[in-house]
């Protein structure tokens, strides 16, 4: 598990693969971060905020922003005709050695 001082941004990312090992591009694409203290957010590929990019075929980062030391969890979700694919990671952010530390 990757492990982050508080402040910084973390680059989430994912490379979706078929049968062959193949990149491809799923139908839909799904980002879901949860935080430490309970708060799930979700974010998708061609939403107006354009968080999810599309690095190449296959390949689609998210640059997340904790705002709290804890374990995070990433869920990536790609649906399409033929596909439903799941992945999971997670890190770590840790606290700041300097109390009342600003972030930016």
């Amino acid at each position: 598990m990757n492990e982050y001082t508080i402040g910084n941004t973390v680059k989430c990312n994912v490379t979706w693969k078929d049968d062959d090992n193949q990149a491809y591009d799923p139908t839909h694409v799904t980002l879901f971060i949860a935080g430490p203290r309970g708060g799930t957010q979700r974010f998708r590929y061609g939403a107006p905020d354009g968080r999810i990019v599309r690095a190449t075929t296959g390949e689609y980062f998210f640059r997340a922003e904790p705002h709290a030391p804890g374990i995070w969890t990433q869920r990536w979700v790609a649906n399409g005709p033929d596909v439903n694919q799941v992945v999971e990671k997670q890190f770590k952010i840790l606290p700041s050695a300097i109390p009342n530390a600003p972030t930016s």
